[in-house]
């Protein structure tokens, strides 16, 4: 829910970002695209390195990087010099992108680790109405605290980074360590 919702509240802010960064619409395209290509980047690279550690820590890093990236993301500064405005938050889009584009894949790995073949199929269908939830709750609820405040599009990142937290610590408390995976592809290896 979280990672959706940051990544999807930026296109609705466009007028927003493009007038308080002083941006067009090619930047703004850029800065939109920022999070999604870095996302996919380190998605695909991902397939080559996360089978060899143990998915509730990469978990918890790859979470804790969208939170500092979403954190970051908040507290770009509105100084005068809007290009530097600019070009920071590409970075922490980039940032956030990096880590938010590996958790889609590590939560459904967990869920294939954790949940029996019988309740699989519901727990996936929870899973995935988190993108449903996100457009329509937290799109609306995002945007409702940008009128709220001023048109400040700070506040959206502030809002998701503040509930990302207790998810993170949720994750640290119920999601067990998952090296199963680890010592299969040992064996496997060893018979090789």
């Amino acid at each position: 829910f979280t990672n959706i919702v940051d990544f999807m509240i930026m296109m609705p802010m466009g007028d927003i970002l493009k007038k308080d960064l002083a941006i067009g619409p090619a930047k703004y395209g850029a800065l939109v695209s920022s999070y999604g290509l870095a996302a996919g980047l380190t998605s695909l690279l991902g397939v080559f390195y996360l089978d060899y550690l143990d998915r509730k820590k990469a978990l918890l890093f790859a979470y804790f990087g969208f939170i500092l990236g979403t954190f970051s993301s908040a507290i770009i500064p509105t100084t005068d010099n809007v290009q530097l405005n600019y070009y920071l938050f590409i970075g922490t889009r980039i940032l956030t992108g990096i880590t938010g584009g590996l958790l889609g894949g590590l939560v459904l790995s967990i869920v294939g680790d954790v949940i029996p073949l019988e309740r699989r199929g519901r727990a996936m269908a929870v899973v995935t109405i988190a993108f449903s939830l996100a457009s329509i709750l937290g799109i609306p609820i995002s945007l409702m605290l940008v009128d709220a405040f001023d048109q400040n599009w700070h506040v959206p990142f502030y809002f998701v980074s503040a509930i990302s937290i207790p998810v993170w610590l949720l994750a640290f408390r119920f999601v067990p360590s998952l090296k199963a995976h680890l010592a299969a592809a040992k064996l496997k290896k060893d018979r090789l």
